[in-house]
């Protein structure tokens, strides 16, 4: 099922309501949870995740998720460069790949998928993590849904930044 979000109206009123909707929590929990909710009125999918940075280990660690094993929720981690998701933080781009199979830096964690989307969530110039998206369907992605994630991912980035500072304090 893919979604319509049509016309520039709607497209401003999900921009709208996004930015509302990512600006009313601070908990990073609900946070993600609402991000998930909301990502998936642009594009539905059956396997979605947040990577955050590891300032420490400077790695990406499975911090949220849908569709993936517990395991891997739990034990998940990916250097810059690695795979679409560590290549995506490393290049600092949105990668959006439509047959996984086909690219030599897809590594397998969910054997149904078929295409990917893998986009850096970016604070100035500092990644802070990484939203992935895959697919059973090869060719999923359209432009419309990449262009309004890239635009939302902004807003994703300030949302995860201030919830972190506020868990830390």
């Amino acid at each position: 099922m893919r979604p319509v979000v049509g016309t520039d109206a709607n497209f401003l009123t999900t921009l709208v309501e996004i930015n509302r909707d990512l600006t009313s929590t601070l908990d990073l929990d609900r946070l993600l949870k609402k991000i998930a909710a909301l990502t998936n009125r642009i594009t539905p999918y059956q396997i979605f995740a947040i990577f955050l940075v590891d300032d420490a280990r400077h790695d990406l660690y499975y911090r949220f998720g849908i569709g993936h094993e517990q395991k891997i929720v739990e034990t998940f981690r990916i250097n810059f460069g690695e795979g679409l998701i560590g290549t995506a933080a490393r290049e600092q781009r949105t990668l959006v790949v439509d047959d996984v199979r086909t690219d030599p830096r897809y590594i397998e964690v969910a054997k149904e998928a078929r295409s990917e989307l893998a986009m850096p969530l970016m604070l100035k110039d500092r990644v802070l993590g990484v939203l992935d998206i895959e697919s059973p369907e090869i060719g999923y992605f359209t432009e419309e849904q990449v262009s309004l994630l890239n635009l939302l991912a902004s807003q994703i980035a300030i949302a995860i930044n201030i919830a972190n500072i506020y868990e830390s304090e």
